[in-house]
């Protein structure tokens, strides 16, 4: 047994962080081989991560960049919520922007990893749904006034335990999701995913025992503090600003929306801040960022102007301060506000105003504008002649817009929208033809 001052051997600390990016693969192919939703087994637009027995965030490996902040901070309100009510065989849900999570259509859940009895650490999944029970076929809105418009919201609920499915969850969610069957499926395949997770890391810690397992993460936090404290602190000390108009977006803002952002460097102190408080105010409609977009959306931004190497853990987050808004457009939404798009559209601009900021700091930190997601990126839904005139509903991810250069390096071919950073993937014209009864003349 090793006592707390005696940090774990090199060898060992790399083989239990290389065994647990394998993990969380095997996570993401149990997602991506068993689920039914073409935006997952496609497009692949999902995150599978491990977080700490106390609901901080570990690693993420091959993971959507807009969801770095949203695991951690939508566990803790399940943690807060059932408090020591937690036991071997649970899962729980929350897709509550209002409660940590990104936005209502993203379903965010986890399973606690439990070694002779004790808590170790967590497996978590978020997976980006079809429908979620809106007023219209899909699980994103931006006409969606307010949250009573977005769809069906679960804040911390216990959706499985003794690792069956909580049934009435279940039954409430068929009679209000279209396609039922369908979201059943990817229902099952997330929470495989959880528990295959589970089922691994358990095999960690027989081998290593649980103990170490935790001093693991604890020092796995630690090294990521310590090497963007390290690289902060190479940085020039200021305060930089910028300003830009989003696109237009009718009918809320035919003429743009001017948003503002400053950051801040203390490299005495190792601490990088945003400043979105001059944003402007809350829409009527759902392309509000809910908070955890907000600080996302800033950390998108500033992560590739940083050394690519750094651990992407909450011992990196913690030297990321944010002074936010509330009732702002990009800040802490004031409820009952529409967030409904809050991982794209306006989070794109404040990722875009971020990247731009860096080479005010330094030449060659920043990089370029990129495009934003085209007309080939669209909600569809209808009936299926093939299948009995079967309601159905689809994502298309047909085509990629650009990605911004940086100097002395080209921008990215396909990278669909900046703080993606090219992680999902460009649907299939076949698969999209066999799963839709739809025709792709021309891409």
């Amino acid at each position: 047994m090793k006592t707390e001052k005696e940090k774990l051997d090199p060898v060992l600390f790399a083989v239990i962080k290389a065994r647990i990016d394998g993990i969380i693969g095997q996570m993401a192919e149990t997602i991506l081989r068993t689920s039914r939703n073409p935006i997952l087994n496609i497009c692949k637009d999902f995150t599978c991560s491990i977080l700490t027995y106390d609901a901080k965030l570990l690693t993420m490996v091959n993971s959507l960049p807009p969801h770095i902040l949203i695991l951690g901070s939508s566990l803790r309100y399940v943690v807060e919520c059932y408090k020591d009510d937690i036991h071997p065989g649970d899962c729980f849900v929350n897709n509550d922007p209002y409660s940590g999570n990104s936005h209502v259509g993203d379903f965010t859940m986890f399973a606690p990893v439990f070694y002779k009895g004790e808590l170790v650490c967590w497996a978590a999944s978020l997976c980006h749904l079809i429908d979620i029970g809106a007023y219209i076929p899909s699980s994103l809105n931006a006409l969606a006034k307010d949250v009573y418009e977005e769809g069906m919201h679960f804040p911390p609920m216990r959706i499985a335990k003794d690792y069956k499915e909580t049934p009435e969850i279940v039954r409430l969610i068929k009679a209000n999701f279209r396609y039922s069957e369908q979201w059943h499926g990817d229902f099952l395949a997330q929470v495989g995913s959880l528990w295959k997770g589970e089922q691994e890391a358990i095999k960690l810690c027989e081998r290593y025992g649980g103990d170490v397992i935790k001093q693991f993460q604890d020092e796995y936090l630690d090294y990521g503090d310590r090497r963007v404290a390290e690289e902060i602190r190479k940085l020039p000390k200021g305060t930089w600003f910028i300003e830009a108009l989003s696109e237009k977006i009718e009918p809320v803002a035919p003429e743009g929306i001017l948003l503002k952002m400053k950051m801040s460097i203390d490299p005495d102190e190792a601490v990088i801040t945003f400043d979105l408080t001059e944003m402007p105010d809350q829409l009527p409609w759902g392309l509000n960022l809910s908070e955890a977009c907000s600080r996302g959306a800033c950390i998108c931004g500033a992560l590739p102007s940083l050394d690519p190497t750094l651990p992407r853990n909450d011992g990196v987050f913690r030297h990321f301060k944010f002074f936010l808004r509330e009732g702002a457009v990009a800040g802490i939404p004031k409820w009952p506000a529409s967030t409904s798009i809050a991982t794209a559209e306006i989070a794109d601009e404040v990722t875009h105003m971020a990247v731009l900021l860096w080479e005010q700091v330094e030449s060659g930190r920043g990089h370029a504008g990129s495009g934003f997601e085209g007309a080939a990126i669209a909600s569809t839904s209808g009936i299926d002649f093939r299948h009995d005139n079967a309601p159905y509903g689809f994502m298309c991810f047909l085509a990629a817009s650009g990605g911004g250069a940086s100097k002395g390096c080209d921008g990215w071919v396909n990278n669909f929208c900046i703080n993606d950073c090219g992680n999902l993937a460009v649907s299939s014209v076949e698969l999209t033809e066999l799963a839709v009864p739809q025709i792709i003349w021309e891409v």
